[in-house]
């Protein structure tokens, strides 16, 4: 079973179809097939969407999406190693 997520949740007003949420928000439907397949929606249309989705019945709050936030950097973090930076290392070495 696949575990249900905050970002499983923003689009389920549209049953998870982009091109429905993209209509219902007056944007191109390759832009919010973006946003999931980048798993990130910019936060300046967070409220048209809340908006969209109270007129679908659904009450989605800013919560939502800062919750998916918070969720996808804590995956981010823990998939990058913690000395990923060898700029430093590489200046070291130059000198």
């Amino acid at each position: 079973m696949i575990e249900q997520t905050s970002f499983d949740a923003i689009y389920r007003p549209w049953s998870g179809n982009a091109a429905a949420m993209a209509r219902d928000i007056a944007e191109r439907s390759v832009t919010v097939s973006q946003w999931r397949y980048r798993g990130s929606i910019p936060p300046r249309y967070w409220q048209k969407i809340i908006a969209a989705a109270a007129v679908r019945g659904f009450a989605l709050t800013v919560d939502d999406f800062v919750e998916h936030v918070v969720h996808a950097s804590a995956d981010t973090a823990s998939a990058t190693p913690a000395s990923s930076d060898t700029s430093v290392q590489n200046v070291g070495q130059a000198l």
